[in-house]
């Protein structure tokens, strides 16, 4: 759920985030067998291994490369039964189909498309460090990228877990299996930008905006994650600006496509990311707005309005 007291981060990435080093190797490669079926992927790699174990960095997979855009979107929900009726959720009219709800959408794909650009550069930067088996400084380029993707992801857990050190200055120096370990730390955040659905999710109106568990009137929400159903609170959600409609359908699809993702830790709380920030929605829709624009969105909060009946 995503709510009107959210702040979200304006941190910026590195100016040469995006800049492609040349690589000292073809891209790797996978091949799937039959039997082990999809989560057995094996590395074909077409690179010098120069000592290192490149077998590890069968994690570096390049998902932007994948067909993940489709044409279309989800399709309204008609409101029936007494949830429906009892909470005045039901099929979103054209205005909000047409002019709100898959502008958002749109935007959130063009924003899924930048953030996996952004994340193959990322690993392209490690790649290129790749080239001798002496260890070199981090750089200030790698670190910033690390520095971003661990606030919103908390990958240095991911590192240390895996034996390595999250390095402290761009003088730093690693080696190539610390190299090996930044790649693979991103793993599952490059998977679930690539797995989100962008485009089949189905969703429904409701004008009344519920409140949350911290107080703020919710812009969307789900019933259950993994639903693949979204609720639009239309008198919450249509007065925001685009940027943060945009962020309001990410949040959401995250909820809407994976059951894991069934909590929340916001960006404006003292512990985000939280415990679990791989499986945080907050985590990977400010992310995202920060990689694709250079900031994160901010929502405006709606004052209350009384009406007060003639005597």
């Amino acid at each position: 759920m995503i709510k009107y007291d959210q702040i979200k981060s304006t941190t910026t990435p590195s100016p040469d985030t995006n800049r492609l080093l040349s690589r000292s190797c073809r891209p790797f490669g996978y091949q799937v067998s039959e039997n082990e079926g999809p989560q057995k992927e094996k590395l074909t790699s077409h690179c010098e291994t120069r000592g290192h174990d490149f077998g590890r960095l069968a994690l570096f997979k390049n998902y932007s490369q994948q067909q993940i855009e489709m044409p279309g979107l989800g399709q309204t929900l008609p409101g029936t039964g007494a949830g429906a009726a009892g909470t005045g959720r039901g099929p979103c009219d054209d205005h909000h189909v047409n002019d709100l709800i898959n502008p958002a959408f749109a935007e959130a794909r063009n924003w899924r498309r930048q953030t996996l650009n952004w994340l193959d550069a990322h690993l392209a930067h490690l790649r290129s460090r790749l080239i001798t088996s002496e260890s070199i400084p981090v750089g200030a380029t790698i670190l910033n990228e690390l520095r971003l993707l661990n606030s919103h992801f908390g990958i240095s857990r991911v590192i240390n877990e895996a034996g390595g050190v999250f390095p402290r200055s761009p003088e730093e120096r690693v080696n190539g299996r610390d190299i090996e370990r930044f790649g693979q730390a991103s793993y599952w955040v490059r998977r679930r930008f690539s797995e989100v659905d962008l485009t089949g999710l189905a969703f429904q109106c409701q004008p009344s905006c519920p409140r949350g568990r911290r107080g703020g009137d919710a812009l969307g929400s789900v019933d259950r994650p993994g639903s693949s159903k979204i609720t639009f609170h239309t008198n919450c959600f249509d007065p925001q600006h685009p940027k943060t409609r945009a962020g309001v359908a990410m949040h959401e699809a995250f909820h809407a496509s994976f059951s894991e993702f069934d909590h929340d830790t916001y960006s404006f709380e003292s512990n985000y990311p939280g415990d679990n920030p791989l499986t945080n929605a907050e985590s990977f829709a400010t992310f995202s707005a920060i990689a694709a624009t250079g900031s994160g969105y901010r929502i405006t909060v709606i004052p209350a309005i009384s009406i007060t009946g003639s005597p």
